[in-house]
């Protein structure tokens, strides 16, 4: 995004929802051009009324767009995204990957085991890609570990999202605790194209159901203060600010710690965990 413009994009579903605005021309409706795989696609006038803006004295009043995705783009595949101005001129909101997919999908949440090894792998070079770390750091040999270590469930709890036959998330809790400490969610990735569908939660709630059965009857976790939308699935989820934490969060001092009981079993009717 040009460095005088300022925006977001809130949410994706049928249509993109965001505002944008020109602080040097706060009072003026810029004109948005959206691309689906390279493609114009939409068109329109950011004017729609944005009070939230105006009043974190962010932009005018008047600065919301809704950008509506044509039926045939909604087919659960990903899509090259991007907006421009007038001339042509690209830009970035923040909250849009360039990389999306559009429309619903269906994902099931899977157990670990060494048959998803190639598309573990895939997943986790994409992960590291896509927070600016070196794929190649991502070994094989360290991966198949990784999934044959989740068969230890005195150990780990480790799900694994797929959907598009691929892997696009996953969820890892460890259980070696001492002294009776709570389970603790070390780490929980969804590929970016594939956020804001529900998976990240899916992902966490059989995490939970699974460390439950196992006997845990709490669970922790540590979250950036600035990871907004994190921050409100796990609150969410039931999570609340935790004054003492496990000995293991010390390597996020910089995040904040949450903590959730567990019920001992999941709820009736709820799938195998």
């Amino acid at each position: 995004m040009p460095a005088r413009l300022r925006g977001h994009l809130d949410r994706l579903d049928h249509a993109l929802h965001g505002w944008v605005v020109d602080p040097s021309r706060p009072e003026a409706s810029l004109e948005l051009t959206l691309l689906v795989d390279g493609v114009p696609r939409a068109s329109t006038a950011a004017r729609l009324p944005r009070p939230d803006v105006a009043a974190a004295g962010l932009g005018g009043p008047a600065c919301g767009f809704v950008l509506t995705l044509p039926a045939e783009c909604l087919d659960g595949r990903e899509h090259d995204l991007a907006l421009q101005l007038p001339g042509g001129r690209p830009f970035q909101l923040p909250g849009i990957a360039p990389r999306t997919m559009l429309g619903r999908t269906r994902f099931q949440v899977l157990p670990a085991g060494p048959e998803l090894l190639a598309s573990a792998v895939a997943l986790l070079r994409q992960s590291n890609v896509e927070s600016a770390l070196d794929p190649g750091l991502v070994d094989c040999d360290v991966v198949r570990h990784w999934l044959g270590g989740a068969n230890d469930p005195s150990r780990r709890v480790l799900k694994l999202a797929q959907a598009n036959d691929r892997l696009v998330g996953y969820a890892e809790v460890d259980r070696r605790m001492v002294h009776g400490a709570p389970a603790g969610l070390l780490r929980m990735s969804v590929l970016a194209a594939y956020r804001r569908r529900g998976i990240g939660e899916a992902l966490l709630a059989r995490a939970e159901q699974r460390a439950a059965t196992l006997g845990d009857t709490a669970m922790w976790l540590t979250v950036a203060e600035t990871n907004a939308p994190a921050r409100a699935l796990y609150r969410k989820r039931g999570f609340h600010p935790a004054a003492q934490v496990p000995l293991l969060a010390w390597r996020h001092a910089a995040a904040l710690a949450k903590v959730k009981p567990l019920l001992g079993n999941p709820p009736a009717g709820s799938p195998p965990p």
